[in-house]
């Protein structure tokens, strides 16, 4: 396997998360809704999946939560530069 195969594994499977959390939080937020967030509110966010995740919740998909929070605090950062 190679650096790019890797690559290409995990590109697939962080889409497949990020949809998976972008799909669930449709029932939560309106569309777009995201975008007027902070960067810091996002790592709240991440924070709060990391723990749930650690305590033992399964309760929803907290590591494509946390990945998806994490895609949309590197969004926010590009559009603040």
């Amino acid at each position: 396997m190679t650096k790019e195969d890797d690559f290409i594994r995990l590109l697939g499977i962080s889409a497949d998360a990020i949809h998976t959390a972008m799909r669930d939080g449709d029932n939560k937020h309106d569309p777009g809704e995201w975008m007027t967030q902070t960067v810091e509110e996002q790592i709240k966010h991440i924070e709060g999946h990391i723990m749930q995740y650690q305590m033992g919740d399964r309760s929803e998909d907290h590591l494509a939560h946390l990945l998806c929070r994490a895609a949309i605090a590197c969004a926010l950062s590009k559009d603040d530069g």
